[in-house]
């Protein structure tokens, strides 16, 4: 099970979301001998919001790092789709702000990734529960975030603004074969 404590700073104001953090898998998906889980990555990125090619730089840039530490492709898809639509929506929704912001840790079993802007923020309340309709034109982000990662927690930015932060449970690749 996830253990959330370790996760949330204790004194930051905690604001609670329509969409739920999802519960992490009851089985972890690796064991500690796993060579990867031993290796910690941080990455940190102040992005513009005019350059959306920079949103594939970050995205190939976090994907590369977390290969080369064995994490399974169908694993290292969901950070990468997470992590686009958490960036998405900061281009889009974060007019106020010149920039935003990208973050992304591991940590043994986990990778932890926020994408924080300085825009005019959002209203929890606002959210819908439900995903919107097939042929809704947006609407979907959050929906996939979630769906994607393993808990997902929306903070409200000081003095405004917001961060989307987002955890996966690693999995890892097996042992690579000796051969015939």
């Amino acid at each position: 099970m996830l253990d959330e404590s370790r996760l949330i700073d204790p004194a930051a104001p905690r604001q609670p979301a329509s969409i739920a953090a999802v519960p992490a898998p009851s089985a972890t998906p690796t064991t500690a001998s796993t060579a990867g889980a031993c290796i910690q990555v941080r990455l940190a990125l102040r992005l513009p919001r005019e350059d959306t090619g920079a949103v594939t730089v970050t995205r190939r840039v976090l994907d590369a790092a977390l290969a080369a530490l064995g994490v399974t492709n169908d694993c290292r898809s969901d950070i990468a789709l997470a992590l686009t639509e958490a960036c998405a929506n900061a281009v889009a929704h974060a007019r106020s702000g010149n920039n935003y912001r990208v973050t992304a840790s591991t940590h043994a079993n986990l990778c932890v990734v926020e994408v924080a802007d300085t825009g005019i923020g959002l209203d929890l309340d606002l959210i819908p529960a439900e995903p919107p309709a097939p042929t809704a034109e947006s609407g979907r982000g959050l929906h996939l975030i979630r769906a994607c990662t393993d808990g997902m927690e929306l903070r409200p930015g000081r003095p405004h603004g917001l961060t989307v932060r987002m955890v996966k449970v690693l999995a890892w690749n097996g042992p690579a074969s000796s051969g015939p």
